[in-house]
């Protein structure tokens, strides 16, 4: 039986930048997919015989722009002008539509700094929006110098701070104090007051660091209010640039094996044996899990490991779920992005949220001609919910709540976008964590990652490498915060790199 040097466990981004990045350093390497589609949850599924395709979930292509980490995987990999090809760049990231407003998240910090005085008039919000863009762009040199930021232990942690870069990390000294203030007292150092403001931030926070403004790093906050900037739409399917890295890692002799589920992992004679579904047994000396921690828990039987893990998931136990919808209709609209943030007027069933206020939803629709049949167009809409009351609901009353749940984000829907009401649709769908869990494999449905929150700074998250006894390594979204393939790219740099 063939050892391996590492076998991943899941094929999403994480994953299959780090296999890839092995493979390239003439490792062995075998990865294991529970499904047939890769990407994870940054994936697509088919439904009907007209042949539509949906975004499993709300993920967008952000962190193509180098130094940016998604664009610097592809290039280390030498696939970014391969993936060029599949990407569209939109001049409006997102349209976000809040009360009576259209508020549109244009990519050039000009036209954005004049949209936000044209909806809120305020120059402290301009003067923060400015802070903001100088900030991001310096957070994202330091990553860029600094590709091992997650050490395993001490050591690293001291070869980390003494590496080639030591002298000019000085300059990015002013970043540490932003990873433990909130974004709350952030906006009060700058003397924004503005609640429409405020709200309309909130809302972005909840999408890319998962938490609220309050709760939010304001180092998370400025990385995460400022990725609608570099937004892509992916042609085809999400996926497409997924495929074209597991091409490259075939290319470089490693293997690829879809369909097949891992269900349990023991250390034998010093080697990793994983069990797939069907009892079949591999072999490695390594082990990279593109888990969820929850989830890598459940398979990991291990003791001293197991014991690692378990208490991470006690210390990270909750993250959110997601409720979505999808369909097709048959119109045109001329929206100019494909991509809309649509606040909620009142509470929807089942996702609430915040205190303040009733949340919102995020629609991606697809490209005129791509993933549906000519004229029509397919969407996937996706809100927050609480992962755990789906699983307590009896049979009756939880497909009872889906559907009014479903029926009540069509709704918000289609008030805000009357064009939609009376149109031809289609391939009615919607999903709760109880069906990310079966789908995806994911522990309790939770999706997201971790919550970026001020009471766990980045320095207290869960460990690349989380039992010093053990070679198993975490890559994906609860192994760096903030989700996204631009988080989840830079895990496997910061992997790779300790190789």
């Amino acid at each position: 039986m063939q050892v391996y040097d590492y076998i991943v466990i899941g094929a999403g981004y994480g994953g299959l930048i780090a296999a890839d990045l092995l493979c390239q350093q003439s490792k062995s390497v075998l990865v294991l997919e529970a499904h047939s589609e890769l990407g994870g949850c940054a994936s697509n599924f088919y439904r009907s015989a007209k042949g539509f395709s949906f975004d499993v979930g709300a993920t967008t292509i952000s962190g193509f722009d180098e130094p940016k980490s998604f664009g610097k995987a592809l290039n280390k990999l030498g696939l970014k002008r391969q993936a060029q090809k599949y990407l569209k760049k939109l001049d409006i990231g997102m349209k976000v539509y809040y009360k009576d407003e259209i508020i549109n998240r244009y990519s050039d910090p000009e036209l954005w700094l004049a949209e936000n005085n044209r909806v809120f008039a305020d120059e402290k919000i301009i003067n923060l929006w400015r802070w903001i863009f100088k900030i991001e762009k310096q957070a994202w040199q330091a990553l860029d110098m600094n590709e091992a930021l997650m050490p395993n232990d001490f050591f690293g942690f001291m070869k980390m701070i003494f590496n080639k870069n030591f002298f000019t990390n000085f300059q990015h000294l002013n970043l540490m104090p932003l990873l433990f203030s909130s974004f709350q007292k952030t906006l009060a150092d700058f003397n924004v007051t503005n609640s429409d403001f405020v709200n309309f931030v909130d809302q972005q926070l909840l999408i890319t660091a998962q938490n609220s403004y309050k709760q939010t790093p304001t180092l998370s906050a400025v990385m995460g209010l400022n990725y609608p900037q570099e937004v892509y739409y992916p042609l085809g399917s999400i996926n497409q640039i997924a495929n074209l890295i597991a091409d490259d890692m075939l290319k470089h002799n490693g293997k690829l094996l879809t369909r097949t589920k891992v269900e349990n992992i023991e250390k034998n004679n010093g080697l990793y044996s994983v069990y797939d579904n069907q009892g079949a047994l591999y072999r490695a000396k390594a082990l990279v899990a593109n888990l969820p921690i929850w989830s890598l828990e459940k398979i990991l039987n291990i003791n001293s490991a197991k014991k690692k893990i378990s208490n991470i998931t006690q210390e990270f136990n909750n993250a959110w779920g997601a409720f979505t919808v999808y369909f097709a209709f048959k119109a045109r609209l001329n929206l100019q992005t494909n991509y809309l943030q649509i606040h909620a007027n009142k509470e929807i069933s089942n996702c609430k949220t915040h205190l303040e206020h009733n949340g919102s939803i995020f629609v991606t629709l697809s490209e005129d001609n791509d993933r549906s049949p000519s004229g029509w167009t397919s969407v996937t809409i996706s809100t927050h919910t609480h992962a755990q009351q789906w699983f307590d609901f009896s049979a009756e009353n939880y497909k009872e709540q889906k559907q009014k749940t479903q029926d009540e984000i069509l709704e918000l829907l289609f008030t805000t976008i009357p064009e939609l009401r009376n149109c031809e649709k289609t391939a009615f769908m919607s999903g709760t964590p109880k069906t990310f869990y079966k789908y995806t494999n994911r522990e309790n449905g939770f999706v997201g990652g971790i919550k970026h929150d001020i009471n766990k700074p980045i320095i207290f998250m869960p460990q690349q490498k989380f039992s010093s006894q053990e070679d198993i390594f975490l890559v994906g979204d609860t192994s760096f915060p903030g989700q996204g393939i631009a988080a989840v790219s830079y895990s496997a740099l910061s992997f790779a790199q300790k190789q």
